[in-house]
């Protein structure tokens, strides 16, 4: 047996809880994120001090995203042949890279520009930041419905469906994440909703 993996299976129980403290770090980071979002924007913007506390919480993020993607490594290459037809932990690692590409454009597309972004109601015709505002929304969306999902599949013992099932109702769950915050976004700038509050 190669060495590696030998080192590796005889260590899986404790890769295996550090990979769970990853998701742990992770998930609760974005949860905390999500809530803090919430309080901050209620009235309709969020101040330069608000965002460093949400630039804050991202970096708590990506050190669980750092955790989650070595250890997953590890747990890879201790079985390739196993992890390789396991549809939990193939879409589980898909989605963990989804977070990553999603995390880096709330990082350094997003973030700077939030204390510019009115979440309130707000005249069209003075609508200066829809299109960044749209971003916000669609970005976390995809971020809640990734890390639930990442969340979920590390619970589970077994992959509950083949591969192709379990991505397509991802991909189903997400656009339909998507499409609802796009929807709550355009009821809160033409005044028909509140922006929820904490």
């Amino acid at each position: 047996m190669n060495p590696l993996i030998f080192i590796l299976q005889s260590n899986m129980q404790l890769i295996l809880s550090i990979h769970i403290v990853g998701v742990v770090i992770g998930f609760g980071g974005a949860i905390i994120t999500d809530l803090l979002f919430l309080k901050f924007a209620k009235d309709g913007k969020i101040v330069a001090s608000e965002s460093i506390v949400l630039s804050t919480m991202s970096k708590i993020i990506w050190i669980g995203i750092l955790i989650i993607v070595i250890s997953g490594l590890f747990i890879l290459l201790s079985d390739i042949e196993r992890y390789t037809h396991s549809a939990k932990f193939l879409l589980k690692m898909l989605v963990v890279w989804i977070i990553v590409i999603n995390g880096l454009i709330l990082n350094f597309v997003i973030t700077p520009k939030l204390p510019n972004v009115n979440f309130g109601k707000i005249n069209p015709s003075e609508d200066k930041t829809r299109n960044i505002r749209k971003l916000v929304y669609v970005a976390g969306a995809i971020s809640a419905t990734s890390w639930w999902t990442v969340f979920i599949l590390g619970m589970l013992r077994f992959s509950p469906a083949p591969f192709l099932f379990l991505l397509t109702c991802y991909i189903l769950v997400l656009t339909s994440a998507v499409i609802g915050s796009l929807l709550i976004n355009s009821l809160i700038t033409k005044g028909i909703i509140r922006f929820p509050s904490l």
